[in-house]
């Protein structure tokens, strides 16, 4: 466990960050959700609060970093931090005004200002950006020179939030410069880590319209931890305008408390899948948790000297899949594992994992679909499960069991096997299982049986 990972168990265990899937709380882009984090709270913990503290100061002090002359806190929140940080790292310390007051003076900035200084703008969570473009226009109004803005997390997205460096150009000369951001947290990992500790259920949702979508989220989301899908099926899916499908999409997830999985089954050059899941109509990182990849491209498909590989999205790998006769037979899923997973076996191949570069395994490679119980660290994710599966009829089949109906077009190329049978799995998905039932009076006593 990374000590980012170590200081987010903290951080749930002393409620600053809250998950509840039976309320949503207003974010203040005006949008709702499940999770909520209120970083406010560490002042409670010294413990946490030095944590935090030292986080910034890493950041500020990093090498080649420039370092500021003063720092200043977004107020009230961040200035209890800024004040931590500007003693541990003996800093000057100034602090902003919301409003300047007639008497000692009419500066909005009180403290040594010093006209040209360079400034370190401290905040805890962005989510519209807006008081931290008031504060570098004030700063730059006294001549004071914001190089940086750090923050423990930024919350674009939720409600269509505008990038905060887009807001810093094209207002005149002052403006020019972009001042550029830092988030110490990625929200992409604590919303994973928290949202998939509800359930090790995922439901296949293959829908062809928005508002079907919505609608078995709704009526799923109690229950599931991931809802996977395929976006190019959705005919009505609109990425700009009054009926913004992203948005919809981002609103769904942070509402509802669920992942949303893209199960595209990404197998192009490295290149080529880093456009299709960063750009294109449908903008896949901008709202996707999850991307599926194969592993047939070879392993500069996962390879990045950044933790944010694809937008942040995490990876599933497919490993094996539950379609008879596929070509993903033992030799393939072995080689994909020593390709990803190279500990797995404690032996340590340097060569594997960065072929001769700087370039390593994306850290966000997380999982692999599997059929089989294998070694290894990443998330054994299992599909082809259905309560009410029936024996292997065919030695071809041995292991399995095989869905009702097994001719019919909606099932057909897939083997089932019940819940019961893959105890060993950290996820299962579950398709036609719980999504034929879901407006039937028998949907809670089946769902019941995956849960």
């Amino acid at each position: 466990m990374s000590n980012t990972d170590r200081l987010t168990t903290k951080l749930i265990r002393h409620r600053i960050i809250r998950f509840d899937k039976s309320r949503t709380y207003k974010l203040p882009d005006g949008s709702e959700s499940c999770l909520f984090i209120d970083f406010r709270l560490a002042v409670s913990f010294p413990d946490l609060q030095c944590d935090l503290c030292q986080l910034y100061c890493n950041e500020i002090t990093k090498p080649f970093a420039i370092l500021p002359d003063c720092i200043i806190g977004v107020p009230d929140d961040s200035t209890p931090m800024a004040a931590q940080i500007s003693s541990k790292l003996g800093l000057p310390l100034l602090m902003i005004r919301k409003e300047s007051k007639h008497r000692g003076g009419d500066s909005l900035i009180d403290g040594n200002v010093k006209r040209g200084a360079n400034v370190i703008i401290i905040d805890d969570i962005i989510s519209t950006g807006s008081s931290c473009v008031d504060i570098v226009r004030k700063l730059r109004d006294c001549r004071l020179k914001p190089i940086r803005i750090i923050s423990l997390l930024k919350r674009y997205g939720a409600g269509g939030a505008v990038c905060l460096e887009r807001l810093f150009r094209g207002e005149g000369e002052l403006y020019r410069g972009i001042v550029p951001m830092k988030s110490l947290f990625c929200l992409k990992d604590i919303e994973f880590a928290v949202k998939l500790k509800e359930s090790r259920l995922c439901v296949a949702v293959d829908v062809d319209c928005m508002s079907d979508l919505a609608r078995v989220v709704e009526k799923l989301h109690r229950h599931v931890s991931i809802i996977k899908l395929h976006i190019d099926l959705i005919t009505d899916f609109e990425p700009y305008g009054s009926k913004n499908s992203i948005n919809s999409l981002q609103n769904l997830k942070n509402r509802y408390g669920v992942l949303l999985w893209e199960d595209s089954k990404f197998a192009d050059i490295a290149q080529v899948t880093h456009r299709q899941i960063i750009g294109g109509i449908h903008q896949i990182s901008s709202w996707a948790d999850i991307v599926s990849v194969h592993s047939i491209a070879g392993p500069d498909i996962f390879k990045t000297a950044s933790g944010a590989y694809l937008g942040g999205c995490k990876i599933v790998v497919i490993g094996e899949m539950s379609s008879p006769g596929n070509l993903l037979d033992s030799s393939y899923l072995d080689r994909t594992l020593d390709m990803l997973d190279p500990l797995r076996h404690n032996i340590l191949n340097k060569d594997l994992v960065t072929n001769g570069s700087e370039y390593g395994i994306a850290k966000n490679v997380v999982g692999i679909t599997v059929q089989t119980d294998v070694d290894t660290d990443l998330l054994k994710i299992v599909s082809g499960i259905r309560h009410d599966a029936v024996d292997a009829v065919d030695a071809g089949n041995a292991g399995y069991a095989v869905g009702i109906d097994n001719l019919d077009i909606t099932n057909l190329g897939q083997r089932y096997r019940k819940p019961s049978e893959v105890p060993w799995a950290d996820i299962i998905i579950v398709g036609s299982g719980i999504t034929d039932s879901i407006d039937s009076e028998l949907f809670e006593s089946v769902i019941n049986q995956y849960v």
